[in-house]
């Protein structure tokens, strides 16, 4: 045909109408956002289901800020003493609130109402007004999903999220109860004290005689219920509250484990892959392609999460939904008297409340 273009000017190119590939998304699943804001926690970051342990998602109906009380000491008072030993006490500083703002993200969507007359008919290949609402959900849950990895510059920043790297800090110098504030915060939260801290476990190879081990001593330490020899699915009160993030790499290397193992073997590392799904003790590890950003996450972190520590609290609005879509308004620029706008709003909020039942493990620096 390309010998006689004549020929081929005689016919229209034969269009694909009202379908297109997705060029603009930049997340995908599952991911940690997932975890926090499905309905589901496991079940939902991999398939889209639902668990059977229920939401987090907490919908408030007002405020602007997320507390939270973290007991720093007991009131009881006792003494080795005599039977006729003299007793004295103090009610003592028992707890301290945390708080944390509820960020707004706003997202907006500009068009002409002449678009109206020109997107009809025969010539319509592919209607975008339909894509703007789309548009609006997924660059604002992107914008979420970005921001559970982020960092505000310091406490007084109202505009970013608290996200996991804020709540959970690694240390390159020590292991234990070390994750101390992020860099640019003299608190998390507000709250200072020597245990509101995060663990810290170290590993050399994603092997199982290092991080495998590393695993189960962090498990061990945190106090995490596992029964190793009771599949996870008849223990619904487990499912989905443990998990590990981790980036590519290593959940890589995990995952081919077994087969670098003798099959003879006996498991007694509990370690556990069936297709996408890989565990030990029960502690499930989730790909997350943020952790793939070396400059951000170096030494190859596993980010040990148990999801029972964490909220998430959004606003809801009059329809129950968490997020506010605006309708079509004027501009305030009447030089404009065609243009329209729609906005999509939400408040949101991501906190760890007892910062001892996580960790950050990663490789020896």
């Amino acid at each position: 045909m390309d010998a006689n273009p004549n020929l081929k000017q005689q016919v229209l190119p034969n269009y694909k109408k009202q379908w297109a590939a997705d060029l603009a998304a930049r997340y995908q699943q599952p991911s940690a956002a997932a975890l926090f804001t499905n309905k589901g926690r496991l079940d939902g970051a991999f398939a889209g289901g639902e668990t059977k342990r229920g939401s987090k998602i907490e919908a408030i109906g007002g405020g602007y800020t997320v507390k939270f009380p973290v007991i720093t000491e007991h009131a009881a008072n006792g003494e080795w003493t005599t039977p006729w030993g003299t007793s004295s006490g103090s009610t003592g500083g028992m707890s301290k609130w945390g708080e944390t703002p509820l960020v707004l993200r706003r997202e907006r969507t500009d068009w002409n109402v002449l678009e109206d007359g020109v997107l009809q008919g025969d010539a319509l290949l592919m209607d975008i007004k339909k894509q703007r609402i789309p548009d609006l959900m997924r660059s604002h849950f992107e914008a979420i999903y970005n921001g559970v990895w982020g960092i505000p510059t310091d406490e007084d920043d109202i505009t970013s999220l608290r996200g996991i790297p804020y709540w959970l800090q690694p240390n390159n110098a020590a292991e234990g109860l070390v994750g101390g504030n992020p860099p640019g915060h003299s608190s998390r939260a507000g709250i200072t004290n020597d245990r509101w801290k995060n663990y810290v476990f170290h590993y050399d190879t994603a092997t199982l005689d290092d991080l495998i081990q590393v695993i189960r001593q962090a498990r061990l330490t945190m106090k995490y219920a596992a029964y190793p020899d009771v599949p996870m699915d008849q223990q619904p009160h487990l499912v989905g509250r443990y998990f590990l993030l981790c980036n590519f790499v290593t959940f890589n290397a995990i995952s081919q484990l077994p087969i670098s193992q003798n099959s003879q073997q006996p498991n007694y590392y509990n370690l556990v892959v069936n297709g996408a799904r890989v565990n030990v003790d029960g502690v499930y590890f989730i790909y997350d392609s943020a952790l793939d950003d070396t400059t951000k996450f170096p030494n190859n972190p596993l980010y040990m999460i148990d999801a029972d520590t964490w909220a998430t609290t959004v606003l809801k609005n009059g329809s129950g939904d968490w997020w506010y879509q605006l309708s079509p308004v004027f501009p305030s620029d009447r030089s404009q008297p065609l243009a329209r706008t729609r906005f999509l709003w939400s408040y949101f909020s991501l906190a760890c409340m007892d910062l001892q039942r996580n960790a950050v493990i990663h490789q020896t620096p």
